[in-house]
């Protein structure tokens, strides 16, 4: 049980490393190292990453419970997306945005909310923004 509630764990607060960490994860057997946050929790480098999509044949790891301002945001070359669905402030200041993913066919879209702007004018914005630059799935 102990091992399940340790997978758990690690599983919800582990975050993306900054990219001025990634050269000491390379020399790490998985790609792994300890959060500056404590607590036992982890952060993952591109080796990581990369390792996991390979072995179970995917191409995104879509994650979330990380405060972004934008609400939703891209890292480990757009191979990891983190959206945060509320727009309270959560630390990222006053313009911070609510964010959901939108997975169509054959593409990923961003799409913003911001709590400011009435329900109109965010439907406006989603219409005129629907695409995005993001990789086809």
């Amino acid at each position: 049980e102990e091992l399940y509630n340790r997978l758990a764990f690690s599983l919800l607060w582990a975050d993306p490393a900054e990219s001025s960490q990634e050269p000491s994860l390379e020399d790490t057997k998985h790609g792994f190292a300890e959060n500056s946050r404590g607590g036992g929790t982890v952060v993952f480098g591109n080796k990581a990453v990369n390792s996991f999509l390979d072995t179970y044949k995917l191409k995104f790891i879509m994650r979330a419970h990380e405060a972004t301002a934008s609400g939703v945001a891209v890292c480990k070359s757009a191979k990891v997306l983190t959206v945060f669905s509320t727009s309270k402030d959560h630390g990222c200041g006053g313009d911070a945005k609510c964010g959901c993913i939108l997975v169509d066919t054959n593409r990923i879209h961003a799409i913003n909310r911001d709590s400011k702007q009435s329900q109109g004018e965010n439907m406006k914005y989603i219409q005129e923004n629907q695409t995005s630059n993001w990789p086809s799935i």
